[in-house]
């Protein structure tokens, strides 16, 4: 095989290039190893269709990025949340909102919630009034 230049190293071990095209490509290493020029033109065009989505993310990314900075000229408050940054891409924002809920209810343990109620019935148990404080500790009846 001839070598493969990843742009800070050269691999020019037979054995390094098979593991590296399967790692890339998904095809076993016995399929590298004994491929054909079939078998060349096949991994060659995967190899350009990863190249090809990768190219189409980071184009996606700048459009997205773009796209925010028209509106944040616009919106002088605050950044945009993920949400919305979500709904940028045609997603559903209800959706998205929803299953955020879901998967925070889904990761609280049950220690998190318990502690929760704890803290609710002490705070309901404080007396808020100033009057009823000092009714209680002092015996003053204002």
């Amino acid at each position: 095989m001839a070598p493969v230049f990843l742009g800070d190293q050269i691999l020019d071990d037979t054995i390094e290039v098979a593991e590296y095209l399967s790692y890339m490509t998904g095809y076993s290493f016995d399929e590298i190893c004994g491929m054909d020029e079939i078998m060349s033109q096949r991994i060659n065009t995967r190899l350009l269709v990863k190249r090809f989505e990768q190219q189409m993310m980071i184009a996606q990314q700048s459009l997205l990025t773009a796209i925010a900075d028209k509106k944040k000229s616009g919106k002088s408050t605050k950044p945009f949340h993920i949400d919305e940054l979500l709904a940028f891409q045609g997603m559903n924002q209800a959706e998205i909102v929803s299953n955020r809920k879901l998967f925070e209810e889904m990761t609280h343990d049950d220690e998190d919630i318990e502690r929760k109620k704890a803290k609710k019935a002490k705070k309901k148990e404080t007396v808020s009034s100033i009057r009823q404080r000092l009714r209680d500790k002092y015996g003053i009846n204002i």
